[in-house]
């Protein structure tokens, strides 16, 4: 019996043997052909999904640069996709096969704010993340997966950003091998790229090398003194307002009562007194002619309107009848006739000779 177990199992070995032969021949001649090879017309794997060792390259080492601490060269692509590539290739394994880790960290950190990702990295944790990245090649790609995941589910859009924006920036450690995150403030007007996903907003500025841009950054130093990142401080100009001292004038001894300049030589409180009413008013002392009638007491007309008697009546004539004529007045007396008339004269009544 078991001699017969043993030639079963010398001849499945045989079997094993020759089809092993077989798939590592065809996998040498027709590499098409193997299972696990990538279809003919298929899309490969992203490379942030493939494992491969990325170099360490800071892009915020080269040049040009808008400015000194920018994250790196300016983007001047505009189109959705050629963004995203450039992005990408920044962050993780490029056509050079370098990504830049302070990079990658820094936009961690920027979907980290929204509580979107499932790593916590704040703002001022950037620089520790991103040598967590060189250490752990497999963190790095899947961080880089995670955000182009959520990249590619948010809204796209191009937004101006003004001269003065808060935002991050990188300044070069000691010897220039590495960065450290700063804070600062765009030194010029320039185009951001925004992912909207919901109500939370990333925005990565293109003309400084996708630098973060946002409202606060907790927990980040501010770029050095000196950086062209800073905003100049306005100059104050000092007014030096002299003390005008101005004498206060004083009523003179001989009317030392009042105020300057109404002085005078008495407590009274009104020189030219009118009237002879006591201290707070009331009724004259003189009353003047007559008895005082106060006016609760004077005669009031009626409460009821006056009425006017009638006018007169006037009778006019009977129908028919003529009034009498008026009188004739008294014929008015002849003057004398002179008694000489060749010499025009007469004398008075009275008098014989004139």
């Amino acid at each position: 019996m078991n001699a017969i177990t043993n030639r079963r199992r010398a001849g499945w070995n045989l079997v094993g043997g020759a089809l092993l032969a077989i798939v590592v021949a065809a996998a040498v001649l027709f590499p098409g052909l193997t299972p696990w090879a990538t279809p003919a017309g298929a899309t490969p794997p992203p490379a942030a999904a493939q494992a491969q060792a990325c170099g360490v390259h800071y892009y915020a080492l080269d040049a040009p640069k808008e400015s000194k601490n920018a994250f790196g060269p300016s983007v001047p692509a505009r189109a959705e996709a050629t963004i995203k590539t450039q992005l990408h290739e920044r962050r993780l394994c490029g056509t050079d096969k370098l990504g830049d880790p302070a990079l990658t960290a820094a936009h961690y950190a920027g979907w980290s704010a929204t509580g979107l990702t499932t790593r916590k990295v704040s703002f001022a944790g950037i620089d520790a993340f991103a040598s967590k990245l060189v250490a752990d090649q497999p963190m790095w790609q899947s961080v880089v997966t995670e955000m182009e995941s959520l990249e590619s589910a948010s809204a796209f859009s191009l937004v101006s950003v003004p001269a003065g924006s808060r935002s991050l920036y990188m300044v070069p450690t000691s010897g220039a091998k590495g960065v450290s995150t700063r804070q600062g403030f765009t030194v010029g007007n320039g185009t951001a790229v925004v992912f909207t996903h919901g109500s939370a907003v990333v925005k990565l500025r293109l003309d400084c090398g996708f630098q973060n841009v946002r409202a606060s950054f907790p927990g980040v130093p501010s770029v050095p003194p000196g950086s062209p990142e800073l905003p100049k401080k306005p100059v104050i100009h000092k007014v030096i307002i002299h003390k005008v001292i101005i004498p206060v004038k004083v009523c003179p001894p001989s009317m030392p009562h009042g105020t300057f300049p109404v002085c005078k030589d008495s407590p009274s409180n009104d020189p030219a007194a009118r009237g002879n009413a006591p201290v707070g008013g009331g009724t004259n002392l003189d009353p003047g002619p007559g008895a005082f009638i106060p006016s609760t007491s004077m005669v009031r007309p009626p409460a009821a309107p006056r009425v006017n008697p009638a006018p007169p009546v006037v009778q006019a004539p009977p129908v028919g009848s003529t009034p009498d004529p008026a009188p004739a007045p008294a014929p008015e007396p002849l003057a004398p006739v002179p008694a000489d008339p060749a010499t025009g004269t007469s004398c008075a009544p009275g008098i014989p000779v004139c």
